[in-house]
């Protein structure tokens, strides 16, 4: 079913299927850009969304929903989204991200048209990437019914009593960029300003981050001594005075808290628990949401799930999604019980998750178990086989009394007749033995997961 979403840009001449059309947005007008935020706006507001709650329900930090915070870089952002998918395919009920589109009405509306445009074909890009989930129904786009910032509207979904400590800990950040951060002033030889940000990749994206700004060109004129030593070195260290003067560190906090905000808000309007890529998210909000546990398990699975399961590497999230349709409830059996493996792991380390505790899962609980349904597979299929050892004799009567009593098609008479039947026969052994096979574990809670395995290896 099309998501209302694509309707709006198919109707725009933008998008096609996956397609995008990169004349008609060189020739859009401003107006245009602006209007398409505004309309994806209303048409993906929170107030008419439903959702029921359920601990498989989630809603996605702005980076892990493809937003360009805090790396703008686009091979960064679709590798979160495709990160996303597979989340969403293998393991959610839904996932509610925010609709990149609407936030940059305000961006269509100040930035040079060519950067407007170009920013909008990378939204384009990344949507269409997600539209078979979206489509699905397993990825929801939204946009907060506020004009607050996402810092504020995250703190106002918070109860009275909590949001001081908020503020603490919005302080508190404040300080560590100040502290663990070295941030230095950059001038191009297009006399364009910036900051290069270094520290460690909890705090800084990628342990280094370059932000541009037309307000940092106010701010170095009204300081002559910082300009001219910048214009013989083109990068100094910004002294800690200025720093704070012109809001670096508050600016680099903020930031982080608006991810963590809407984070807050949306999951306590849509009733979901949240996912992350960031481990600092967790931290932060183990001290404001009551579902530590849940929230550690969330990242961990999201972080980490081809370590916990490698030959996700070997399937496609459609046809993770084909599977999902066709054995549904193999696939709860399966989560719930994926779920608490997790957590049985999680409850006896604290502290950061990491790979090797994804690792350490997979074999330790998902390797032996799947092993363990081959052998009953196994077993199971030789059974079936030493019941089936007819004779040439007996499968072509078979075949006759099957397509007599209408159980099998005439192509297979046909083939028969062509081949021979033993090579009939076999197909028919080799079909048997699989179904029956699978018979013996289709009640088994990691059924699907066998079958997920299946397929990866067949493919």
């Amino acid at each position: 079913m099309q998501h209302v979403l694509f309707e709006l840009l198919e109707n725009a001449g933008l998008l096609k299927g996956t397609s995008i059309n990169i004349d008609k947005i060189a020739r859009a007008k401003r107006s245009e850009l602006i209007d398409i935020a505004q309309q994806s706006a209303e048409l993906t507001s929170t107030s008419s969304v439903a959702n029921v709650g359920s601990i498989f329900s989630h809603t996605a930090s702005l980076s892990l929903g493809g937003s360009p915070t805090p790396c703008r870089g686009q091979e960064c952002r679709m590798k979160m989204v495709r990160e996303l998918i597979q989340f969403a395919a293998f393991y959610s009920d839904r996932v509610f991200i925010n609709n990149n589109l609407s936030r940059f009405a305000d961006v269509y509306s100040d930035s040079p048209l060519d950067e407007a445009r170009c920013g909008l074909h990378d939204e384009l890009e990344i949507m269409a990437t997600m539209r078979p989930l979206i489509e699905e129904g397993l990825i929801v786009p939204v946009t907060p019914t506020t004009g607050l910032c996402y810092h504020c509207l995250g703190k106002r979904a918070m109860p009275d009593s909590e949001r001081r400590r908020f503020d603490r800990a919005l302080r508190r950040f404040t300080k560590r960029y100040a502290v663990e951060t070295k941030v230095s002033l950059e001038c191009d030889t297009d006399g364009c300003f910036g900051l290069h940000t270094v520290g460690d990749s909890e705090l800084v994206e990628h342990g280094s981050a370059h932000r541009y700004s037309d307000r940092l060109k106010t701010l170095v004129e009204s300081e002559p001594q910082l300009a001219s030593r910048l214009k013989n070195k083109r990068e100094i260290i910004l002294p800690k005075a200025l720093r704070k003067k012109w809001e670096v560190d508050d600016d680099m906090a903020h930031e982080l808290f608006d991810d963590v905000g809407f984070e807050m808000a949306i999951s306590q309007c849509l009733k979901t628990s949240i996912v992350t890529s960031r481990p600092i998210h967790v931290e932060i909000l183990n001290d404001f949401v009551r579902n530590a546990e849940l929230n550690r398990r969330n990242f961990l699975i999201q972080q980490h799930l081809t370590c916990i399961l490698p030959f996700l590497n070997n399937i496609s999230a459609h046809e993770v999604l084909e599977l999902r349709n066709g054995e549904a409830d193999s696939f709860i059996c399966f989560r719930q019980a994926f779920a608490k493996a997790v957590d049985e792991h999680i409850k006896a380390k604290s502290g950061n998750l990491t790979e090797q505790d994804a690792e350490a899962i997979f074999r330790e609980v998902i390797e032996p178990e799947l092993a363990r349904l081959n052998r009953k597979v196994a077993s199971a299929s030789k059974s079936v086989f030493r019941k089936s050892r007819a004779g040439i004799v007996g499968w072509a009567a078979a075949i006759s009394a099957g397509f007599y009593f209408g159980f099998v098609e005439s192509s297979l008479v046909a083939a028969a007749k062509a081949l021979g039947l033993t090579k009939v026969a076999a197909d028919l052994t080799a079909g048997l033995l699989e179904s029956k096979g699978e018979d013996v574990i289709r009640d088994e809670n990691m059924y699907f997961l066998w079958k997920v395995r299946h397929r990866a290896e067949r493919g």
